[in-house]
């Protein structure tokens, strides 16, 4: 693996060792879950937004409703 030097600030990269120590990584891993972690919760803000501004129309309501009643048990 190749590595790079991030310039932090000693305070920060303290912060991250300790931290990564505390979830048993190594500071690499650590951030790389970081990133993920990010990554995976910009992906949800995204669908929840498109959710919002693209609602379901009106037919598709009333299908959800039939197939989440006692109509089919």
């Amino acid at each position: 693996m190749e590595t790079v030097t991030i310039r932090v600030s000693k305070a920060l990269r303290d912060e991250v060792r300790a931290l990564a120590k505390e979830d048993g990584l190594s500071v690499d891993e650590y951030l790389r879950k970081f990133v993920n972690d990010n990554k995976n919760r910009r992906a949800k803000e995204e669908m929840v937004q498109a959710m919002k501004t693209n609602s379901p129309d009106q037919s598709y309501l009333k299908e959800a409703e039939e197939w989440q009643s006692d109509r089919f048990s």
